[in-house]
């Protein structure tokens, strides 16, 4: 299998956990698309540079090393607003 098709299995994971656990953290219905699509890419983001694929930003980066200050420092407030999102993807998504 390609890295390629590595990394499109993650953000297929990626996404669906996202989509049924956003619910979880927020109300999703306030959210617009490019909200919703900012959580994803973010999601995306730490699930890729977990398993070691690429590089996130410093955002993901904290997430990952479990440093609240950074996160809190360098998220957007989206991102803020989906902080436990986030943890819960790290903690949770499963790349079979």
């Amino acid at each position: 299998m390609t890295t390629g098709e590595i990394v499109k299995i993650i953000q297929d994971t990626t996404d669906k956990y996202v989509d049924d656990n956003l619910g979880e953290v927020m109300d999703w219905t306030s959210l617009s698309e490019d909200q919703i699509f900012h959580i994803k890419d973010i999601a995306r983001s730490i699930t890729i540079e977990r398993e070691k694929l690429n590089m996130g930003g410093r955002f993901a980066k904290a997430i990952l090393d479990n440093n609240l200050k950074n996160a809190i420092s360098w998220g957007d407030g989206l991102c803020l607003r989906a902080l436990k999102l986030f943890v819960m993807v790290k903690e949770n998504v499963q790349i079979k």
